[in-house]
């Protein structure tokens, strides 16, 4: 990004939310110095994205998702690994009273996201009078679900990595056939048709569950080594997303 822009927007978020008075005179802006407009769209709507994500995170599931964080065992007090599934003193067996909460969160961010993103589009597009206008990038709906996959990509990534067993396999089952991507079909048994743009971006954000399902199971086979049970329930899913 142009240092210039990148002063300009650095400056706006750290103030407060961008207005979408902001957004048109960083668009402005960006054409003044030659820089794509597109482009820079994208990239500054991830940044305001990640920006979102991590205010709306609640702190106690980042700092659990943490190298070397602690939980205290509820049985016998002692101190275990966020990620333990059984208490090394006691053999206590952890267990989540709100079963599969990770996966229900992330979840329900990417629905809000999702309407959030959708009703702004509706609205801009029933405001477009002009020709220009109903032709503006913001208006343009291929260009609405790009931008709305990148910041579902950007929420994704950032989403803190699930702690308990029951988070872990919860994740896993929902990464599978969200991590399937879209292949070509092919165009009367001779060359395979070439996806569209919409379908390349479902594509990155396959790529995208399937490297947030690998570091959880990366995360699961450094830090549950002791609980053979769960790391082979968890190697089943590693097959399967072929990890």
């Amino acid at each position: 990004m142009h240092q210039e822009l990148e002063n300009l927007v650095n400056n706006l978020i750290s103030s407060g939310e961008i207005t979408q008075r902001s957004r048109d005179l960083l668009m402005k802006k960006a054409e003044q110095l030659g820089v794509d407009a597109i482009d820079f769209e994208l990239e500054l709507e991830g940044r305001i994205a990640r920006v979102k994500t991590k205010t709306s995170i609640p702190q106690t599931s980042i700092a659990s998702s943490k190298d070397g964080a602690l939980k205290k065992c509820p049985s016998c007090g002692a101190p275990s690994q966020a990620f333990a599934t059984t208490c090394k003193d006691c053999g206590h067996e952890f267990r989540e009273r709100e079963a599969s909460k990770t996966s229900t969160l992330l979840k329900q961010q990417l629905d809000e996201l999702t309407s959030k993103e959708t009703e702004a589009f509706n609205e801009r597009v029933k405001n477009a009078k002009s020709f220009w206008e109903k032709s503006d990038i913001g208006c343009n709906p291929v260009m609405f679900q790009q931008n709305l996959l990148a910041k579902q990509e950007s929420l994704i990534q950032q989403f803190p990595i699930p702690t308990t067993k029951e988070d872990i396999l919860e994740f896993l089952t929902m990464s599978i056939p969200l991590s399937k991507k879209i292949l070509p079909e092919k165009s009367f048994g001779f060359l395979p048709r070439p996806l569209g743009p919409v379908e390349q971006a479902q594509n990155r954000m396959s790529d995208v569950w399937l490297s947030k399902a690998k570091q959880v199971i990366m995360k699961a086979r450094f830090s549950m080594k002791d609980d053979k049970k769960t790391l082979e329930e968890i190697e089943v899913y590693a097959k399967q997303l072929g990890i």
